[in-house]
């Protein structure tokens, strides 16, 4: 009877400990702003000027949608992440990075025809990726969602911090600066910061919607997957991933993009077609392969035959953009971004963007940047300079 009690005792502890743990559980990621509505991050992070990088609530589609009715902007960048770095800073009018709300095309003809029910933007500036229209690519029933679901799966949220120290993802330190002091700082920036990615690193959305790559443009991030390109060039030497070789076009993809230009045009806004480039040695290791990739080719000159402005940056070598301005092989940083729409204004004086760009500062921030992935338009945030975190022996 005796050794029963004890028995009950023991449980009872460890009941009473394991719910002590999963309340101190639940009080970080409260405090790290993991189980908040993503309407309640937005208005936060609007209010703290903060960077959002959450490892919980994964949902780009739900908190770009809640920026978006947020801000009401005059311009978005719609597009997939490799639009992350659109930045307020290019334009004088109010602007939203609408990146990542695009992994498939039609995906963005469903986010744009929900935003306009709410607000109309005049200008949308629509980042194609290449690999969408490669027939080779089979069709996505894929479809996105605008559910707030910021709240959701607690417990699983609940055991994470447990994995997060099992992984050496979080030290302890960490964990009593957030539970107990709600210190959302890093050494990396001295921005606020919303989410454990966020705090850990200062990766994450800035309040515009653009992407802050910090934790790895300073090197602080050791889990960065394309130092020397490798990863990427590999996919282009097997055709894989996002490089899959192909001949023809993906017609469902053109009839897509064809409904995107109906939707604004029925609307009265202005569609800017951009498509981006990837790394210069990407390009070269892509154009070494004859064949591989032909249906790049007619992929443009159907962009370029659009009824509107549609400019085609994907060749980094006809323009004066260089390895180490890139995050990867195929995400740009924002020096680029700022070269593409600069070239744009260059090649077209007319161009309805003129009027919006915030043309001055950004040849000021390409001159002083070169060479560089990200622009710090306010040094004071930032604790450390940007390193050659590609491994490609750029100075930085």
């Amino acid at each position: 009877m005796a050794a029963y009690k004890n028995y009950l005792k023991l449980c009872l502890l460890f009941v009473l400990v394991l719910c002590l743990l999963l309340l101190c559980n639940y009080i970080l990621i409260y405090r790290a702003y993991e189980n908040i509505s993503y309407k309640e991050i937005v208005e936060n992070q609007q209010q703290m000027h903060a960077i959002w990088g959450s490892a919980l609530n994964p949902h780009t589609v739900s908190y770009k949608y809640e920026l978006f009715k947020r801000k009401k902007p005059e311009l978005i960048a719609l597009g997939s992440s490799v639009s992350y770095e659109f930045r307020q800073e290019f334009f004088k009018a109010p602007f939203t990075n609408c990146g990542g709300v695009m992994p498939f095309l039609h995906c963005g003809t469903t986010f744009l025809e929900k935003i306009l029910k709410i607000h109309k933007p005049r200008i949308v500036i629509l980042i194609l990726d290449f690999w969408c229209f490669n027939d080779r690519c089979p069709k996505s029933n894929f479809e996105i969602s605008f559910a707030d679901r910021g709240t959701d799966y607690l417990i699983y949220k609940l055991r994470q911090p447990f994995v997060w120290f099992w992984q050496g993802k979080l030290s302890l330190s960490d964990y009593i600066n957030i539970l107990v002091f709600g210190d959302n700082k890093n050494k990396v920036t001295n921005y606020n910061n919303m989410g454990i990615v966020a705090i850990k690193r200062s990766d994450g959305f800035r309040e515009d919607g653009s992407y802050s790559y910090a934790g790895v443009i300073t090197g602080f991030y050791k889990g960065f997957y394309d130092k020397k390109f490798k990863n990427t060039i590999e996919h282009v030497e097997d055709g894989t991933g996002q490089f899959v070789h192909g001949e023809n076009l993906a017609e469902h993809n053109i009839n897509e993009l064809n409904r995107i230009l109906k939707i604004c045009q029925g609307q009265d806004i202005k569609l800017i077609v951009i498509m981006p480039p990837v790394a210069p040695i990407v390009y070269q290791k892509m154009q070494a392969m004859p064949g591989a990739y032909k249906f790049i080719d007619k992929l443009r000159e159907h962009v370029l035959s659009l009824p509107i402005e549609a400019y085609d940056f994907l060749n980094s070598q006809e323009f004066s953009f260089s390895d180490s301005e890139f995050i990867d092989g195929f995400h740009p940083g924002d020096v680029v971004d700022q070269k593409m729409l600069l070239t744009i204004i260059k090649q077209n004086p007319q161009s309805v963007l003129r009027d919006y760009l915030n043309i001055d500062l950004m040849q000021k921030s390409v001159k002083e940047n070169a060479g560089k992935a990200m622009t710090k338009y306010n040094n004071s945030m930032y604790n450390y300079n940007e390193v050659d975190f590609l491994e490609i022996g750029c100075p930085k």
